[in-house]
């Protein structure tokens, strides 16, 4: 915030701690949280795609080992006789 709004606060804000420069034990901080934060999203999107992966592969799994079930309607039609 200091960089990039600091050129644009009116003179008798500039003193305000808000718009002051860090330091650096706070620039630290803010660099180890945002690394943290990036490892963390890091893992719930391959979790995410591990999961949509798996969900797939279980909906393809069922509709192979459930076989189609036959109508009566289906049936009927097979019963048609030729006169």
């Amino acid at each position: 915030m200091f960089q990039s709004i600091r050129s644009y606060v009116p003179d008798e804000f500039r003193d305000d701690p808000m718009y002051a420069k860090p330091s650096e034990r706070q620039q630290e901080n803010a660099k180890t949280a945002k690394q943290v934060r990036r490892t963390q999203r890091a893992a719930m999107a391959v979790a995410a795609k591990r999961n949509q992966d798996q969900r797939g592969r279980e909906s393809a799994d069922d509709s192979v080992k459930t076989p189609a079930a036959k109508t009566p309607h289906s049936q009927a039609k097979k019963r048609k006789t030729t006169e």
